[in-house]
């Protein structure tokens, strides 16, 4: 979470370190019941196991990383010699970039099953799209991405995406 001026919240930490941060702005520019879908968002996320899960990921890709960095600077006297890690940083760095539409996918499933957690919770889609579109207005969040750029900067599902996922639920769960 880096600096902004934009609302925003988010979960921190494992086990007994576990918190959820709320940015004071979020707080001074949503209403009660936007405020309580994105903190019911945050507690999903630590209720699911979302940060190990992320550990637990970036783990699986650091194995096939760092063996195609170990066989790649192999020829340059391997990872012990100092003259290879200007070619280690390149592969890690291309290897990185290339994983990075699966990273975002990963994350955005993450993000989607937080925000149904947070609407089964609350029960309330008017709030959840209402927070959506705040985003939009308030953070200056765009409402939709084009097809590369939700696999390039992705990590959340789009607003739109998200807003048409509080609809669903409003179709599946009527009054």
């Amino acid at each position: 979470m880096g600096l902004t001026s934009a609302p925003n919240a988010g979960a921190a930490g494992l086990g007994p370190s576990e918190r959820v941060i709320v940015w004071d702005n979020l707080l001074e520019r949503f209403e009660r019941s936007e405020t309580e879908i994105v903190l019911a968002h945050e507690l999903a996320h630590l209720s699911r196991g979302h940060i190990a899960k992320k550990i637990a990921w970036l783990a699986l890709l650091a194995i096939p990383i760092a063996f195609i960095a170990q066989r790649t600077t192999r020829s340059r006297g391997g990872l012990g010699d100092p003259a290879a890690v200007p070619l280690a940083v390149f592969v890690v760095t291309a290897m990185l970039l290339v994983a990075l539409p699966l990273q975002n996918a990963f994350s955005q499933r993450l993000e989607s099953e937080a925000d149904w957690v947070a609407l089964e919770q609350t029960r309330d889609p008017d709030a959840t799209t209402s927070v959506f579109q705040g985003f939009v207005d308030r953070g200056l969040a765009a409402p939709d991405r084009s097809w590369w750029q939700e696999l390039a900067i992705g990590t959340h599902p789009s607003i739109m995406r998200r807003i048409a996922m509080a609809e669903a639920w409003r179709e599946r769960n009527p009054p």
